[in-house]
């Protein structure tokens, strides 16, 4: 779900920076439609309003198709990090005592080390416009904050 969230933001992107306007270009073409026909009468030019049209279109589904995905990889998330999230709780965590008698345990650094493993690898693959990126960093750090309060 994350490679395709990221996907389709670098497209998303791509087009938004190729042409600049087509997010305020409301699209007449419907998915049940006939196939657009994107060259002129003589079929050696570009219709450039139906290119556009099939254009905006493709962004706004697939932009639908990201509102999705990102949801199916927040849940996915949350998901994972609970369960990582027991089995540091749960695992036997090394136990010191310094000489001045204080007892340390490796419980706050393996959890922090969790953390950073899932966030490093979010941020490899998302945007830093992003706003599952936004959302997943604050899932993960809010879901781990409440764990060990």
């Amino acid at each position: 779900m994350l490679d395709l969230v990221a996907w389709i933001e670098s497209f998303r992107s791509t087009i938004e920076e190729t042409f600049p306007n087509i997010g305020e270009h409301i699209s007449k073409y419907e998915y049940f439609n006939k196939r657009p026909d994107l060259l002129q009468e003589d079929n050696r030019q570009i219709d450039m309003d139906v290119a556009k049209d099939s254009l905006a279109w493709a962004n706004n589904m697939l932009w639908s198709v990201h509102d999705l995905a990102k949801d199916e990889f927040l849940y996915h998330t949350k998901e994972q990090t609970q369960e990582w999230l027991d089995r540091v709780y749960k695992a036997d965590h090394t136990k010191n005592q310094t000489s001045e008698g204080r007892l340390t345990t490796s419980l706050c650094e393996d959890v922090y080390s969790l953390a950073g493993v899932q966030l490093r690898t979010i941020q490899e693959r998302l945007t830093r416009r992003s706003e599952a990126l936004v959302q997943a960093v604050g899932g993960v750090f809010k879901f781990e904050f409440f764990l060990l309060i």
